[in-house]
């Protein structure tokens, strides 16, 4: 997987446009397209602030490590996880069993 490729997953996985990261992380918006089109690539202190800003290694953009060990969680993801620890312990562990159900299908 390239660079572009990498960084256009993390961005769909925040549910946000190019064009409204782009301010995030300093750039204008046809900077950031050209990294997810490989068309250019970041120096060194933006690959910094890239993987900063979505929480993933510079390993991991750079394709040196095939996982990042912070996977940004989508706003569905944070919602579930809000949710759940919303409930009382009880509520919880049968959450716990029906997801472990679920993902042995």
């Amino acid at each position: 997987m390239t660079f572009g490729e990498r960084l256009k997953n993390l961005i769909e996985r925040q549910e946000m446009q190019q064009k409204d990261i782009a301010p995030l992380l300093h750039i204008g918006p046809s900077t950031l397209s050209g990294y997810v089109n490989n068309d250019r690539m970041p120096d060194m202190l933006q690959i910094v602030r890239i993987a900063e800003f979505f929480g993933v290694t510079t390993d991991y953009l750079l394709g040196c490590d095939s996982s990042p060990e912070n996977i940004p969680m989508s706003n569905a993801e944070r919602g579930l996880l809000s949710n759940l620890r919303s409930l009382d312990a009880e509520q919880q562990e049968i959450i716990f069993k029906l997801a472990e159900m679920l993902s042995k299908k």
